[in-house]
């Protein structure tokens, strides 16, 4: 006759392990048992669960010396544990998750060449990083596979090939799969992972069963949710000395409730595990006592089935429920930023109290993240349980930011994200290098010359560059040779790094050893050996192993290969924990006691998660070969929260926005307000209020008051000493049009730096076409040939590479051809050409000093003594309707200076005319027109007109109430000016439509 489960539970929110240890060295399962602890057999789900259990014990006995039980992690079992008869010795090893990746990202690989006509496909071999996102999806599926007893060779009969053109895809790489996997673990006697675990389970489970197993053995905490562990805890709770003790199994829910629980029900795994027990609830017996907030956790997760009853039941429980209550505190935040101080407030707070502890228990990594930042302000240092990606820790950030200059082609932000790690120093000093790296990204990185040649090449062109600008960025003004030198030596040393760039296809072992040796080069030395850099070391090393899976490849593959592992392989940080404040994934928190339970990043999709059934089965399969629907991760999830939550000092927090987007609350707190509003129960939120007061608060300087009422738009008055007195003609426009950028440049001398450019600039093209054309001009030159000529000159002086160099030299020598027609017609009573001549023109502004400048393109003096100006535009010059207008007073104010005599040595007689040359690109793109409208008044009376509305506006600007305001004529208001972001134009705009609405 067979044995009857021996099925027993303690209550969600009891301090679980504490009980644990009390029956166990009282002698359970047994009755008067008189054997020593040793021979105890006891199964927990997690290794923090078996330590914490082993110091419990040792407490609880009141011994110094204790032989504790054998306890182990169920998922860990021993292979010496199960004897010859039980084939345990012929278990092959399991294939490493390193492993899984580069042999199921060369089968997608694989299947990707043999068969080009499928879009995904195509879609693999233009992108490796695809490869690479298939294979982590195909092992997550073959895990799923192994650990729910599937059979690869069935897949293909699930599908319907008709359906849907993408099914024959799906068909065609999961055949692949089921056939080529099989043949790979023959080949390298091993199994999957998750295949040798089910395997190990069931051989205990076999071994139990057979009667092989002598002493008590009891299997602790764990919800049955993989098939295999549900087959050791049957055999467990059948054993004459073995005990099954369920975590937080429901014994409050009526019975209609128990029989419709769905599969996202926090209970649903442990009726699954009943049900194959063959067991009733009824059967399982309670160890330990209820806690207060069973019957509210019980309520809240009850069945929508029976929903309508609460308004039956819950009337009556109100007393009940307002107890539950006490000592549960929601905190709703703002945002993530003010959820993780909050959390980090009342994690601080526990440490004013004496062997006091809290735990944060949260699947939210980011969040996790954040409030030990946040802890860090107290100098509390606390290590998250879940670990780090290598990615992110020590050196192995380095190695990440280094591969990505490498796909990057170690350009603009990707190279400096490098240069900048604090580990990377070039073999240099550390107080050398960081100053030398700012000038080096400055003068060099940004604004780059020379695209496609290395660092040295753009040292060398940045500073003929530098020795031409006649205005230079403040930040680069009285560099010396020797300091240029300095940068020159640093881009070799940046060169040899990214010479990696130019290595040749080869073995996945050799571009690693490439990719290593690189980085050994910028780093400091003794780095590379630090305790810190462990597991980076031991993951190299496991990855050289098996990198004779990946034959030749191309050092760009290689280094997403790497980078996709370094990513996936999480370690855990070095720093010891916290005694007092742990930080917590949902399943290792299950069964550990705490004072206070935080339970973090409440909100729907978070936590539960969103509900996916994965891209390679749908619903309706995955029933047909007997999968757990998505929502049974959502049931687990509950689970977890239904263990936090019934404890007896919780914290529940979750934000009203993630990523700048609004969001909800998760389901159990909406169900936990419609709870306690059917009761009538009236919650207390004091508690709240002060956390979230509190991480206000530590946002708010010292000495200030918080604003009251709305704020007002600022205004930008400077004292009138300060103000400029000295303008360019090509200020001018930005005085009128933007005040704010005058203000920004010339009073708090803050100069924009050039952008990362990593395709040919305009600026630069309308530079170089400037100069051969100022060079031509000044030699008083007619002919074509004299003009390319010049030309060469300046794309040599330059320094372009050949690229560059094709792509602009035949618009250059169009440029060319029609200059030189225009010139026909423009030498007709033509006397003297001046080119790239600098004009200036004194005068006073209510008794105050005023110098006006310009610089020509060029001025004709003509045969009559007149003068004509022309101004040579690779952009779009303006409309001679915004010049009348005065809003591009730049060639009307050249004139008013020539009246003046300001342009020496000429003193013209008048101005006949002044003219721009279009020079830019495309089938219209060159063409000569007036700069002022022909029916208009004319160029010298415009002059003067401007020139008097100039001072009036310098006049204006002399009284310290008229502010430098933003954008005040601005030519097109969807169009991102240097200085909006510091003016907050847009959201002063935006405000102040928000108001009129």
């Amino acid at each position: 006759m067979a044995t009857l489960p021996r099925v027993f539970t303690i209550a969600a929110g009891a301090n679980f392990l504490e009980i644990l240890a009390e029956q166990v060295l009282a002698g359970f399962p047994l009755e008067n048992s008189t054997l020593p602890p040793s021979d105890w057999t006891i199964l927990l789900p997690t290794r923090r669960a078996v330590s914490t259990f082993k110091n419990i014990l040792r407490q609880k006995s009141g011994k110094k010396a204790l032989v504790l039980p054998r306890i182990q992690p169920i998922g860990d079992l021993d292979e010496d544990r199960l004897e010859d008869g039980m084939v345990s010795a012929g278990l092959p090893n399991a294939l490493s998750s390193i492993a899984v990746t580069l042999e199921l990202s060369r089968l997608a690989r694989q299947w990707a060449d043999e068969h080009p006509e499928i879009e995904l496909a195509q879609e693999i071999a233009a992108a490796p990083a695809q490869c690479l996102g298939l294979a982590r999806s195909l092992a997550d599926f073959v895990t799923t596979v192994e650990t729910q007893d599937g059979d690869l060779s069935k897949l293909p009969d699930l599908y319907n090939i008709e359906e849907a053109e993408h099914r024959e895809a799906i068909i065609s790489l999961l055949e692949l799969l089921s056939v080529e996997l099989p043949k790979l673990h023959a080949r390298d006697g091993t199994m999957g992972a998750a295949a040798r675990r089910s395997k190990m389970l069931r051989l205990e489970a076999a071994r139990i069963a057979s009667g092989q197993h002598k002493g008590p053995i009891i299997a602790a905490g764990s919800t049955g949710t993989i098939p295999a562990t549900r087959d050791l805890l049957a055999a467990i709770s059948r054993h004459p000395e073995g005990a099954l003790v369920l975590p937080g199994l429901d014994l409050l829910a009526d019975d209609a409730s128990w029989a419709n629980l769905p599969q996202e029900h926090a209970q649903f795994a442990l009726k699954q595990l009943l049900d194959q027990l063959e067991i009733r609830r009824a059967d399982v017996q309670p160890l330990g006592p209820n806690a207060k907030r069973n019957l509210l956790a019980s309520e809240m997760m009850r069945p929508t089935a029976t929903a309508a009853l609460w308004h039956e039941t819950l009337p009556a429980q109100t007393k009940a429920l307002t107890a539950a209550t006490q000592d549960l505190c929601e905190i709703a935040a703002a945002n993530r930023h003010e959820e993780a101080r909050s959390i980090a407030l009342i994690m601080r707070e526990v440490l004013e109290h004496k062997n006091k502890r809290a735990i944060l228990v949260t699947p939210d990594r980011d969040l996790a993240t954040r409030v030990t930042q946040e802890l860090k302000r107290w100098n509390i240092s606390i290590a998250d349980s879940y670990g780090r990606p290598l990615s992110q820790a020590g050196l192995g950030l380095a190695l990440d930011l280094l591969l990505q200059a490498l796909l990057g082609q170690f350009e603009g932000e990707d190279i400096l994200a490098f240069l900048r790690h604090p580990s990377v120093t070039l073999g240099m000093e550390q107080s050398h290098y960081q100053p030398l790296l700012r000038q080096f990204e400055l003068a060099v990185l940004r604004g780059r010359l020379v695209d496609g040649q290395g660092f040295a090449a753009n040292a060398k062109q940045a500073q003929i560059q530098h020795a031409r600008d006649t205005h230079p960025h403040p930040l680069l003004k009285g560099m010396s040779d020797e300091t240029w030198q300095q940068l020159q030596t640093l881009a070799e040393k940046i060169d040899a790094v990214a010479a990696l760039r130019d290595a040749k296809p080869q073995p996945l072992g050799e571009q690693l050893k490439k990719i290593t040796s690189a980085l050994e080069q910028a780093i400091t030395p003794e780095l590379w050996q630090a305790e810190d850099n462990a597991p980076l070391l031991d993951f190299f090393e496991q990855l050289q192993s098996e990198s004779w899976r990946r034959s030749a490849l191309s050092i760009n593959e290689a280094a997403l290969i790497l980078r996709d592992l370094l990513r996936q392989e999480t370690a855990r940080t070095t720093s010891q924990d916290h005694p007092r404040l742990s930080i917590l994934g949902t399943l290792e928190a299950r069964l550990i006691p705490t004072d206070v339970m935080i339970l973090g990043g409440l909100n729907e999709g978070v936590w539960p998660p969103q509900s996916d059934p994965g891209p390679w089965l749908n619903r309706n399969m995955r029933k047909i070969l007997n999968f757990p629907q998505p929502e049974r991760d959502i049931g687990l999830a509950a689970h977890d929260f239904e263990q936090g939550f019934s404890h007896p000092k919780c914290v529940l927090t979750w934000s009203k926005r993630l990523s700048n987007a609004p969001a909800s609350p998760s389901r159990w707190l909406l169900r936990l307000d419609a709870v306690l509003a059917v009761a009538k129960v009236k919650r207390d939120h004091t508690e709240a209020a002060q956390w979230l007061g509190l991480a206000q608060s530590l946002e708010q300087p010292d000495g200030t008051e918080p604003l009251q009422g709305p704020i007002i738009k600022p205004a930008f008055n400077p004292p009138v000493a300060t103000r400029p007195k000295r303008f360019s003609a090509t200020e001018i426009e930005r005085l009128i049009r933007n005040p704010y950028a005058i203000y920004a440049r010339r009073i708090l001398k803050l100069e924009p730096v050039p952008d990362f450019i990593s395709a040919p600039s305009p600026a630069l093209r309308g530079t170089i076409f400037h100069d051969a054309i100022g060079a031509w001009n000044q030699a008083q030159a007619s002919g074509v040939e004299l003009l390319l000529q010049e030309g060469e000159k300046q794309f040599a002086a330059y320094g372009l590479d050949a690229a560059l160099k094709s792509f602009w030299e035949p618009h250059f020598r169009r440029v060319a051809a029609f200059l030189v027609k225009e010139e026909e017609e423009l030498k007709h009573g033509l006397a003297k050409i001046h080119a790239e001549l600098n004009g200036r023109m004194d005068f006073d502004v209510d008794g105050e000093a005023h110098i006006l400048t310009a610089r020509a393109d060029r001025i004709d003096v003509l045969a009559n003594g007149e003068a004509r100006i022309i101004d040579y535009k690779t952009g779009e010059p303006p409309s001679p309707k915004q010049v009348d207008a005065g809003l591009n007073p730049q060639m009307t104010l050249q004139a008013a200076i020539l009246l003046d005599s300001g342009f020496k040595p000429m003193n013209p007689k008048g101005v006949r005319e002044a003219l721009y040359v279009k020079i830019g690109r495309g089938r219209d793109g060159m063409w000569k027109e007036s700069a002022v409208t022909k029916d208009g008044p004319g160029i010298e009376a415009l002059a003067q007109n401007h020139l008097a509305g100039l001072k009036t506006l310098l006049g204006f600007y002399l009284q310290e109430s008229l502010p430098y305001l933003p954008r005040l004529r601005s030519e097109k208001d969807d169009a991102d000016e240097d200085y909006d972001h510091l003016s907050r134009y847009l959201e002063w705009q935006l405000a102040g439509e928000a108001q009129k609405e």
